[in-house]
Order: structure tokens, then sequence, then C-alpha cells
């Protein structure tokens, strides 16, 4: 009886391996949460989005006194996956996931129009900022955060 469990555990253990060994790891892929605010920092007014007023901080001094959220989304992005979003100047933003490890996302952002092309790195839970393009007479910031 103890030779047969032994012999029926082995084959179970054997037909585990083999099941993982057949799995396609690209179609199980983890994706990376990606969460995309596009602000537009201006100087008409001193009010500020309450849910910016932490990221406007850590952003140190800047010449605007406004900031208003003007769109949000999150984006799951796979290995060597395109996203395109049109920001509200009319500009397209794409990313771009190079890589992807749980505690780093690493993305080639990219804005034709301006010719803006860039590799960078965002730790988990951490926001790269990017600010620039011109709109109604402000910027618009591009807040990028890898999601927990």
């Amino acid at each position: 009886m103890l030779l047969q469990t032994k012999i029926l555990l082995r084959l179970t253990l054997a037909v585990c391996i083999i099941l993982v060994l057949l799995v396609d790891n690209d179609a199980y892929a983890a994706a990376a949460q990606l969460k995309i605010r596009v602000i537009w920092a201006h100087n008409f007014s001193n009010h500020v989005d309450s849910s910016l007023t932490k990221l406007i901080k850590s952003l140190g001094e800047l010449k605007y006194t406004g900031y208003e959220l003007k769109t949000q989304t999150t984006l799951a992005l796979k290995s060597n996956d395109t996203q395109k979003i049109k920001l509200q100047n009319g500009a397209l933003l794409k990313l771009t996931l190079l890589e992807y490890d749980n505690d780093t996302v690493r993305l080639e952002i990219e804005i034709p129009d301006l010719k803006f092309k860039t590799k960078v790195s965002i730790a988990k839970n951490a926001t790269l900022a990017i600010g620039g393009p011109p709109y109604e007479n402000g910027v618009l910031i591009i807040a990028l955060s890898q999601k927990s």
C-alpha cells in the first residue's frame, strides 16, 4: 500500500511538472498597472484639485498657481505592448512596456508631435511627472504612476 501511494504521488508530481512546462508564459504574463493623470497647470486661479495636492507639493516650486486634473486612466500593459492616449492639446502619447518585474516598470514614452522620446523606469508606488506640452496658456503635466 505504501509503495502504491509513493508511485501515485510521483506520477501526480510528474504530471504537474509537465503541465507547468506546457503553459505559454507570455499568455499568462502579469500586466503592469499604470495610472496616467493629465494635469493642466495654469495661472488663471489658485485652485488645485484635491486629488493633486500631494503630487503638486512633491514637484516643488513651479511657476503655475492652478492645477486641474483633465483626465485619469489606468492601463494594463504587457511586455512590448503599446498604448496610445490622445492628450487635450491633440498630441498623441505613446507608452510601450519594455520590462516589468513587479517592483519596476521600464517604459518607452513618446509624443511624436513634440519629437519627444525617452526610456524611463518607475518603481512600485512611485510617480514620474513629465511637463511641457503647451495647452491653453499653460502646460500639460503627465503623471505616470505604477500601481501596486
